[in-house]
């Protein structure tokens, strides 16, 4: 199983979250308190270019982003694997999401 690392970079008036590795319910939680804050902060593109595996916590932990930047105000844009556009599709949600193929894209 691939290794969760996450790593933050201010941009703008948002962030950028890159992750990689695997999200799944043994990293839900990590995930969830470094997103929360941030989306209550500004604009934030997760970066999920890199993620190999999502099980349906991770996918949670997405929705509920895009509940709370909806809540506050501000934007949660997705830049998806192709393991993780796989999950959206399987679940039926791509269109509650802001996908961009890259991060610059995402950002603009």
């Amino acid at each position: 199983m691939p290794e969760f690392i996450y790593r933050v970079r201010h941009q703008g008036t948002g962030s950028v979250v890159e992750v990689s590795g695997d999200i799944d319910m043994s990293v839900h939680q990590q995930l969830t308190e470094a997103l929360e804050p941030l989306v209550a902060a500004g604009d934030v593109v997760l970066d999920c270019s890199q993620v190999s595996f999502m099980d349906s916590m991770g996918l949670r932990v997405a929705l509920s982003m895009v509940r709370q930047a909806e809540e506050v105000g501000t934007t949660f844009a997705l830049v998806p694997s192709k393991a993780v556009s796989r999950v959206l599709e399987l679940a039926g949600v791509t269109e509650i999401f802001d996908i961009r193929d890259t991060v610059p894209s995402a950002a603009e």
